[in-house]
């Protein structure tokens, strides 16, 4: 088993294990971690996403490993297609690191042969966190990454604009979580 504790060492690194390293086995033993989940207190200022286009906000929080979760609703009158119009927690919130943040977006304009969608998830709680990798395959077969980021599990929800026939791929520490066909 692992167990996962806050400390001041780095997010996993191994602060106990048992038995311990050298000792000879003479049969089946079960391994016992005893992990960092890092000091615990570390809080961060939620950027104002407000106004960005759906893509750009999705990377944005991908790149700084901010937990995220998309939902959408039509835009109103005067209102852009395919951007956020709220979050919360809301811009300038002090929150403890690993808090997630959700989006509304108003629902993009869709071409011909184009889908808009989310995909939401829900991950397996991990210990530590792990490299999430997003990925679209489209019809062609051509596979392009649209991010990657570390990530403790639990929802998530991403939305996708696509060609018909695309499929989605969302993957932990190389392991294929989901493989969803776009059609």
């Amino acid at each position: 088993p692992v167990i996962t504790v806050f400390n001041e060492a780095p997010e996993g690194t191994i602060l106990e294990q048992k038995p311990l390293p050298d000792t000879p086995l003479t049969a089946f033993t079960e391994l016992e971690l005893v992990v960092s989940r890092g000091a615990g207190d570390a809080i961060f200022k939620v950027p104002d996403f407000r106004e960005f286009d759906f893509m750009s906000a999705m990377l944005h929080a991908a790149q700084e490993n901010i937990p995220f979760a998309f939902s959408n609703r039509a835009a109103k009158k005067n209102e852009p297609k395919g951007v956020i119009v709220s979050q919360t927690p809301t811009e300038e919130s002090e929150v403890p690191a690993g808090t997630m943040v959700q989006f509304v977006m108003t629902t993009p304009e869709t071409e011909k042969d184009f889908i808009f969608g989310i995909l939401e998830r829900t991950l397996p709680d991990y210990p530590v966190s792990v490299t999430l990798r997003y990925e679209i395959i489209n019809p062609k077969g051509e596979r392009n990454e649209i991010f990657s980021m570390k990530h403790k599990g639990g929802v998530i929800a991403i939305p996708y604009l696509v060609e018909t026939g695309s499929t989605l791929i969302l993957s932990a520490e190389d392991k294929e979580l989901v493989n969803f066909f776009v059609r």
